[in-house]
């Protein structure tokens, strides 16, 4: 039985865990040399997860089994960038059924002025919607 059951629910504070890379992927192709990746030069041992994870963009296949096998334990399991869910969107789907949660309203977790401390172009481009993803 999942967490969340007996009527709908609304997951109200849900946070997207960016990737480093998340302003360059999905900036307009002409800004994406000046806007640039997140620092994560200060995360710790996080750093180099964060490396790996943003290439596979998902948790391994043996991670995503076994936080999968928690079932409605996964309220309690791992959270951040480990958590089921924290920056793919496959996983998250995952994640929101075995918790009961229809929807979810989802957050930044990185602020904004964390991105944009530089120049008002840098700032811009990091703001602008680009034409078109890849």
């Amino acid at each position: 039985m999942p967490y969340a059951n007996g009527r709908t629910f609304l997951d109200a504070d849900s946070h997207l865990m960016e990737l480093p890379d998340f302003l360059t992927r999905h900036a307009d192709p002409a800004d994406r040399a000046i806007v640039g990746e997140v620092d994560v030069s200060g995360a710790g041992r996080l750093k180099d997860a964060l490396a790996g994870l943003a290439e596979a963009r998902a948790h391994s296949d043996e991670v995503a089994a076994s936080l999968r096998a928690l079932g409605n334990g996964l309220i309690a399991g791992p959270k951040g960038y480990e958590a089921l869910g924290a920056f793919s969107p496959d996983e998250r789907s995952d994640a929101l059924d075995l918790l009961g949660f229809e929807r979810q309203l989802v957050f930044a977790t990185f602020p904004p002025e964390s991105m944009f401390h530089s120049t008002p172009e840098v700032c811009a481009a990091g703001g602008r919607s680009p034409a078109t993803t890849t």
